[in-house]
């Protein structure tokens, strides 16, 4: 009996150039299609086509709905994958509901009309009986697991590429708080005997405020790395903003973290700052005191909120050392 030949993939990118072939476009309508799929290959990945589903479809909708449009500055310099990195654009910037009924109208030809009923690669495209509402994308979470591959990643760097991505993921910090950082912020408390963040500006009155270093990125030598520096912790990054973006982007394909989530919500550098808070809310931290430590609002406080002044550092231990991502017994 001869031996069962493998399925080769046909991946993505093969596929694309063959219906490029197919269409005969040429010019400017190429160009243009070229760059919707410039994001699609970036949301799903140089993947088997047959791999593409549904929900995959949905997602990469539900993307393109909450980015920019090309045609304003900035934004006309970012790849696609710094556009999925912008952790907030003002709505009136966003894409057109129209923009994003062109993408899907795309996706449709190319899934439903060449892959399935040309050449009959797919039985089934995966943009059947969608159908899609233009609406804002929330931040996803990271998990456990994508986060140690992720802290695994940072240690086989030095400098910020280790620092930055260490410090986001034990903190909640912002990624401005954490670019913009100095040696003159690396403060000790003497009553609770730790060292802690002063964040000395933020978006709001609240976002000025002390943040505990996780025991965690003291032990690995954190402030070795502080005395060394001179002034700023990451001068690297004053004018390269898209540096850190590269730099997560890097490690979460290495790691094979997927962009977006099954509800379509993106992964991006801001998503530690959920991770870090849905993480601290599970563990049954009093929310006032995960509000100090991220900086938001004290809320759900009624006639007290008046009289609730900074909690001591000791107090916002809880939070910080609260933060475990070490894989559980028995897994």
């Amino acid at each position: 009996m001869p031996p069962a030949t493998e399925v080769k993939a046909y991946l993505l990118e093969d596929a694309w150039a063959d219906f490029v072939a197919w269409k005969s476009w040429g010019g400017k309508v190429e160009k243009g299609a070229m760059r919707y799929f410039e994001f699609i290959k970036c949301c799903l990945g140089n993947i088997d086509v047959s791999k593409v589903t549904k929900q995959s479809i949905k997602s990469l909708l539900s993307c393109y709905a909450s980015t920019p449009r090309r045609n304003i500055k900035p934004y006309h310099l970012l790849t696609p994958m710094e556009l999925l990195q912008l952790e907030a654009v003002n709505p009136k910037h966003l894409v057109s509901s129209k923009t994003v009924k062109e993408l899907f109208k795309l996706c449709q030809s190319f899934f439903s009309r060449y892959l399935t009923k040309e050449v009959d690669v797919l039985t089934e495209s995966p943009t059947s009986n969608i159908k899609f509402e233009s609406c804002s994308t929330r931040f996803a979470v990271f998990s456990d697991n994508e986060v140690r591959a992720v802290e695994s990643f940072a240690n086989e760097y030095e400098g910020w590429r280790r620092w930055v991505l260490l410090i986001a993921i034990y903190s909640g910090a912002r990624r401005s708080e954490i670019t913009g950082l100095k040696v003159s912020d690396i403060r000790f408390d003497k009553e609770s005997n730790r060292h802690y963040l002063w964040i000395a500006e933020g978006k709001t009155k609240a976002a000025t405020r002390r943040v505990p270093i996780h025991q965690k990125l003291l032990d690995e030598g954190f402030l070795s790395y502080v005395s060394q520096c001179d002034d700023s912790l990451f001068p690297e990054l004053a004018r390269r903003s898209n540096a850190l973006t590269a730099h997560l982007h890097k490690s979460m394909q290495n790691s094979l973290i997927t962009t977006v989530n099954d509800l379509g919500e993106r992964k991006v550098f801001h998503s530690f700052r959920h991770t870090f808070i849905t993480k601290s809310r599970a563990s049954g931290v009093e929310l006032g005191l995960i509000q100090e430590v991220v900086g938001h609002e004290k809320t759900e406080s009624g006639i007290t909120k008046r009289y609730t002044h900074s909690y001591p550092l000791r107090s916002l231990l809880a939070v910080i050392d609260g933060i475990d991502f070490r894989c559980a017994k028995g897994d």
